[in-house]
């Protein structure tokens, strides 16, 4: 590997070694050693060259010398610093460097942070003394204020989408991509730009945002703080379009139940568009429990899904995933919607939770509601205090668990939870916790309709629990399809392979059902 072929000898099979120095050659004659290609670092989730940085500034016709680092101090999020050392009779301004990178690199490898030293500390080798230079503390520090933020929800993807439309910025191409905190106007924006943001806005999401909201706030994390609280205000159950209808698309909208109680579900936009972007996807965010006093049944959480599919189509037929929790959740649903004479002609069920759970504990809560009389409030508040009494406890005597791997983004939805024994209200926001407690009280029925199930590879033992409900159905009414990694990798690092089954699952219904359709109308013809 690292003996590569040697480009300049006449001779075959003639080889030079790979030493991994960033070096350039003068027109002199000499070889000038730069630094190291291996410097690789990890920032924000960007796997970053230090040595590209370096050679970039390096070509800066008033840069001498620079080295880049990787900062991860006490009190400060991790940046990286560039020191600088100006070439005689220059000056050298952050401002101007930073402009000067952006037009060559991307975003996330521009330092943040920039030293001006009168030289550099070097090694006896000649090369650069990176630990002295981390000891250094110099006197001209400057940092940018603004630092490239990614997107965290959907409801900032969705803006970033918008906004690269607008201001005509392509993410594959562009040096620097949005982040949430950039300013719209900073971007490129102006008053007619910002008039149209606002109609696309009220297109995608169905919420009008006054001017004056854009112009107080006009960054992608202040426009989503606003339509957020619109939703808390009117919805218990989020709808997200992530492509919307074409006027010339006839295919029927899948509606996607995701899964992600954290708010991410970033994978729905790779799902979307591995099914063309004539297929019309919107993915449905997890039930909102806060602020009840007392919790649904599962089956009326379905029931709400439902009523907000059918605000967008108000009769089938009806094409329904979903993943993890959102599987068992769609599978409900798809039998409601039978249930009443509806047409479901897919359901894509995607690991989906296991559809009876919790035998035990059933027959506890019925033996404990015989007991003590407890109501149905009364035994929720105990099973959600309890389990959350536990977590604490696990979380304590092994805080690398997997069981509490999620512990922090819980926190993030409501800071109460870090109490051992938070308000019922703080309670009904983990979302897992409530979805384990309906789960319990679930029957699953039998669903007459078609099923396509997506397992993971490394996890047979999910597929082993739906056995009852398989087993209970027709072969043919069965479509599996294996997908390569875990539970939660399926959907992460193997989601092309996914996308494909389910895009391959998805275009075969489809034309079934334009048979289906062509023979209704030649039966009513005939008749």
């Amino acid at each position: 590997q690292r003996f590569v072929p040697d480009p300049f000898s006449t001779h075959a099979g003639a080889r030079l070694y790979k030493t991994g120095d960033l070096a350039r050659w003068l027109p002199s004659g000499t070889l000038e050693i730069l630094g190291r290609l291996d410097q690789q670092v990890k920032l924000r989730g960007f796997r970053i060259e230090l040595g590209e940085i370096e050679a970039v500034l390096t070509q800066h016709p008033a840069v001498a010398e620079v080295a880049v680092l990787l900062r991860d101090e006490p009190n400060t999020d991790k940046h990286l610093l560039a020191y600088l050392v100006a070439r005689p009779g220059q000056s050298l301004e952050p401002d101007l460097l930073r402009r000067y990178l952006h037009e060559r690199l991307p975003a996330y490898m521009i330092p943040n942070s920039y030293a001006l030293l009168d030289a550099l500390p070097w090694l006896p080798s000649g090369k650069l003394d990176r630990k002295a230079l981390l000891a250094l503390k110099p006197d001209r520090c400057t940092t940018e204020e603004a630092t490239f933020i990614a997107p965290k929800s959907l409801i900032h993807q969705q803006l970033v989408q918008i906004w690269e439309d607008l201001l005509e910025i392509e993410t594959e191409t562009e040096a620097r991509p949005i982040g949430i905190s950039d300013n719209f106007f900073y971007l490129g924006g102006h008053s007619l730009l910002a008039a149209r943001l606002v109609d696309r806005i009220e297109q995608v999401f169905g919420k009008s945002i006054a001017l004056s909201t854009l112009f107080s706030g006009p960054t992608i994390e202040r426009l989503a703080e606003a339509l957020e609280q619109q939703e808390r205000a009117d919805e218990r159950t989020p709808i997200f379009p992530i492509q919307v209808k074409s006027p010339r698309s006839r295919k029927s909208p899948l509606f996607f139940l995701h899964g992600d109680w954290g708010g991410g579900a970033f994978y729905c936009f790779t799902l979307a568009r591995a099914l063309g972007t004539d297929q019309p996807f919107y993915a449905l965010a997890p039930y909102r429990f806060d602020g009840l006093r007392t919790l649904p049944t599962f089956e009326e959480v379905a029931a709400a899904h439902i009523a907000a599919i059918r605000a967008v189509q108000p009769a089938g037929p009806y094409l329904l995933g979903g993943f993890c929790n959102g599987g068992l959740l769609a599978y409900e649903m798809a039998r409601q919607l039978t249930a009443v004479g509806e047409r479901v002609d897919f359901l894509a069920l995607i690991n989906p939770s296991p559809p009876i759970q919790f035998e035990k504990m059933r027959i506890i809560r019925k033996y404990v509601q015989k007991l003590l009389r407890h109501s149905e409030g009364q035994q929720a508040q105990h099973f959600l205090s309890g389990r959350h009494a536990f977590r604490h406890i696990y979380r304590t005597l092994n805080p690398s668990g997997a069981r509490v791997e999620d512990f922090d983004t819980l926190l993030d939805l409501d800071p109460r939870l870090k109490a051992m024994f938070p308000p019922v209200e703080a309670l009904h926001n983990d979302y897992v916790g409530v979805f384990s407690w309906l789960v319990s009280r679930y029957t699953t029925g039998i669903y007459p309709g078609k099923i396509a199930f997506y397992w993971a590879s490394e996890e047979p033992l999910m597929e082993k629990a739906w056995q009852p409900v398989i087993a209970a159905k027709d072969n043919r009414d069965i479509e599996r399809c294996i997908v390569p990694g875990t539970h939660m990798t399926c959907v992460t690092n193997h989601i092309q392979d996914l996308a494909a089954c389910l895009s391959a699952s998805l275009q075969r219904v489809q034309e079934e059902a334009v048979i289906h359709d062509h023979v209704k109308v030649a039966v009513k013809v005939a008749r």
